[in-house]
């Protein structure tokens, strides 16, 4: 597994807030008195622009979910899955990852319940790209599913004379 590169992401993050103020330092010193006002409006609007042009160009985390499910398993793991739900927040931190990324096989196996697997096998891995994106994989193997194929349903107490639900009973498809 590739090492995680845990500051990438902090460096890009600090260098787009703090480019704007360097350069206004910078200026400021070579600047005349005159143009300092129209320079420190020219370097909010750089800050302003820059934060969520940079998070909303490049995603912080991407997951992926394969293994022998169908589509509609994958739509339900995915919307089990908090981690999926924070993807596009541009504010993700390394902490909150974690936290969600341990809590993803749980929420992935609770997600194939639905369809009859109470026991699947399910590998998680996650690494960090130099450019600070996030990869989460989570590969499911659902095993054998539960199949109920007999029921035997016995009225007792007072509506076990009842007719409507003696042929309720001889109507259920079990």
């Amino acid at each position: 597994m590739p090492q995680e590169d845990t500051n990438v992401g902090l460096g890009i993050s600090l260098m787009h807030q703090l480019l704007p103020l360097i350069l206004l330092a910078f200026w400021r010193i070579l600047l005349p008195r005159q143009h300092r006002d129209s320079l420190l409006t020219l370097c909010l609007l750089l800050t302003s622009l820059l934060g969520p042009c940079s998070a909303a160009a490049h995603p912080q985390l991407n997951i992926t979910i394969d293994g022998d499910i169908t589509e509609s398993q994958r739509q339900n793991v995915r919307s089990f899955l908090s981690l999926a739900r924070v993807a596009d927040n541009e504010h993700l931190s390394e902490t909150m990852l974690k936290r969600l990324y341990g809590k993803a096989a749980k929420e992935a196996a609770k997600a194939l319940e639905p369809f009859g697997y109470y026991a699947p096998t399910i590998t998680l891995s996650k690494n960090r790209s130099p450019q600070g994106i996030w990869q989460v994989n989570l590969t499911l193997q659902t095993g054998e599913p539960v199949i109920i194929s007999e029921i035997d349903i016995t009225l007792s107490g007072e509506g076990r004379d009842d007719t409507l639900l003696r042929a309720a009973i001889q109507e259920f498809p079990l």
